[in-house]
């Protein structure tokens, strides 16, 4: 997200009266943790037993919904999303983020089939999922205001974008591990799993560019929405800052990949580390804080 926790976006805030129950938040994520790593286990049985993983396609497309599903009513039923907007804590966020990665995902099984993404993002999901349900939860809740299209467009505009970056980051760690394998000539049942080299480039920058675009239109929406709001601009907050950061580097790639070729193991390379950025710039200080209040 681009907007200061401390100063913009976070506009109001309210204790946490019980209604959110930490015994309701772990039986629902760990319900969708469960569903998405039942999808995971399909696809490496599979790998492992050495058969076509088209084989198990419903099956991991009707976990990965029944997960979807689970999320959506999580959204409601813990409080995330009622009349006073959104809630900002680390809980809402791995959920959201979650949500559009797995519905992203699954849009990609329905249109493309399985082609090995699975095997890396339904088992981080699904870890994601099962470790936010035994964090600590915070005593004072932010909310996220969506009242105007600013504030509604600026935020799924930065989810989207995580959600892509998560995918391309991802395609970026098979890049490198089948590049590495077949330089060493092992040709591994996993490998074999994998789409080729070439495809995986290309899905990979497909979801770069887009993520350029998102990231670069949540950039200026935050700072609009700072100025509508609060009539200045938190231009050194470490959110702003790292967001930044990670679009220029990856607005770099694009344009050396168009002008001075550069392909494969430096564009994957580049791209995961804009993603660690964008990691530190949301995700890794609302860990802090939930340890720390």
């Amino acid at each position: 997200m681009m907007v200061s926790q401390s100063s913009s976006w976070m506009i109001a805030y309210d204790m946490r009266i019980g209604y959110n129950t930490p015994m309701s938040s772990v039986l629902i994520l760990s319900a969708a943790g469960i569903s998405t790593l039942i999808a995971s286990f399909l696809l490496w049985r599979e790998v492992i037993k050495g058969h076509e993983m088209g084989s198990q396609a419903v099956g991991v497309i009707s976990a990965t919904a029944l997960s979807l599903l689970i999320l959506t009513y999580a959204g409601f039923t813990l409080g995330i999303i009622s009349h006073r907007g959104i809630e900002g804590t680390l809980l809402s966020s791995v959920i959201a983020t979650t949500w559009f990665v797995q519905g992203i995902y699954l849009l990609g099984l329905l249109k493309h089939g399985l082609r090995g993404l699975g095997l890396f993002l339904l088992p981080i999901t699904a870890l994601a999922l099962l470790i936010s349900a035994f964090l600590p939860h915070e005593e004072v809740i932010y909310w996220i205001p969506t009242s105007s299209l600013l504030d509604t467009g600026h935020l799924l505009i930065s989810l989207i974008a995580y959600a892509l970056m998560t995918i391309a980051a991802l395609h970026a760690v098979m890049y490198l591990l089948v590049d590495r394998m077949l330089k060493r000539k092992k040709i591994s049942l996993l490998m074999q799993s994998m789409p080729s080299l070439f495809d995986m480039e290309t899905y990979m920058c497909a979801q770069l560019l887009w993520a350029v675009v998102l990231l670069g239109i949540s950039i200026l929406s935050g700072l609009l929405w700072q100025w509508v709001d609060f009539h200045h601009f938190a231009l050194l907050s470490h959110k702003v800052l790292l967001a930044f950061f990670a679009f220029i580097i990856l607005l770099t790639v694009v344009l050396k990949r168009k002008r001075a070729g550069w392909y494969g193991r430096r564009t994957s390379q580049m791209i995961l580390g804009a993603y660690a950025l964008l990691l530190l710039a949301y995700f890794g200080v609302k860990i802090i804080h939930s340890f720390t209040g």
